[in-house]
């Protein structure tokens, strides 16, 4: 994410807290005005640190984060949402270019997630049949995945229309054991 400096100066001013005050007891002055500006990073203790100083959760930090980028998750699926429900092929074709395109810069496995939820959603709503290579591909990135987080939950629901109700069937069993699990942590 190469906003959070922006984002913590636009939070940081807003607070009407300086950098001296904020960076005391936590690093200098010049390191924060260097980290707010994107020329250094910071250790995740010492974010956190900057956070608490200035009274604000890492999860609203994130809020704040995301409304700055549209490259997040939430706003793929938000689009993605859209437009299916809208039956909007050409929107949907529209997001596998922006996808396609970020994937290509960033070879991360999440754009090449949603470059096949869109397709097989094109699929769908063209009556054709479903890729099955491309379906497997996020099954087994499902089934191999140690843990599930909200984006394994989120691409478990999003991608089960195209995946075979023997693999949807193992896959809830797998959610459903990694709840039961967090239920024990808690």
């Amino acid at each position: 994410m190469s906003n959070i400096g922006t984002v913590f100066r636009k939070l940081r001013k807003s607070k009407g807290l300086s950098q001296k005050e904020v960076a005391a007891g936590i690093l200098s002055p010049q390191f924060l005005s260097e980290f707010e500006r994107g020329y250094s990073n910071i250790s995740l203790l010492n974010f956190i640190s900057l956070l608490d100083k200035i009274n604000v959760q890492i999860t609203e930090f994130k809020i704040h984060s995301d409304e700055l980028t549209d490259q997040t998750q939430q706003h793929f699926l938000s689009n993605y949402g859209k437009a299916y429900r809208a039956r909007n092929v050409i929107k949907l074709n529209e997001l596998i270019g922006t996808q396609d395109k970020l994937y290509r810069n960033f070879n991360l496995p999440r754009f090449q997630h949603n470059l096949i939820l869109l397709k097989q959603r094109i699929n769908q709503l063209s009556n054709l049949p479903f890729n099955q290579t491309d379906a497997n591909l996020i099954y087994n990135y499902l089934v191999n995945c140690e843990e599930w987080h909200n984006y394994e939950v989120c691409l478990f629901g999003n991608s089960a229309f195209s995946i075979s109700l023997p693999q949807v069937e193992k896959l809830a069993r797998i959610a459903l054991s990694k709840i039961n699990q967090y239920e024990n942590y808690s």
